[in-house]
């Protein structure tokens, strides 16, 4: 979880003030995704570091927000299963005893 990001940012945040780059110490780290690092090694390379960072921010933050949606779409449909069931049981445990009732009136 959180304790194992920040102990790999610990990492990366030391070898930084070492005076190893950016990528190195991320590329040394399993739980970077391969595609940020070799963004961040261009970004190194070319100078634009922080405009390559920002883009990768967005690409992320669209990823997530695609997955969020697709969970979603995905547990809308179970949802309204689950309340029709549970709408379906309440009405029949209140209609099934008056139906006793009535024929035993009769």
């Amino acid at each position: 979880g959180n304790r194992i990001i920040r102990q790999a940012l610990g990492e990366v945040r030391e070898k930084l003030v070492q005076g190893q780059g950016l990528s190195q110490p991320m590329a040394t780290i399993e739980l970077f995704p391969r595609l940020l690092v070799e963004m961040v090694v261009v970004g190194e390379k070319t100078g634009n570091l922080e405009s390559t960072l920002a883009n990768l921010a967005d690409f992320y933050e669209e990823r997530v927000s695609q997955k969020i949606d697709t969970l979603t779409s995905m547990i809308e449909p179970a949802l309204t299963v689950v309340i029709g069931l549970v709408v379906a049981f309440i009405a029949l445990s209140m209609i099934t005893p008056l139906y006793s009732l009535m024929g035993s009136i009769e």
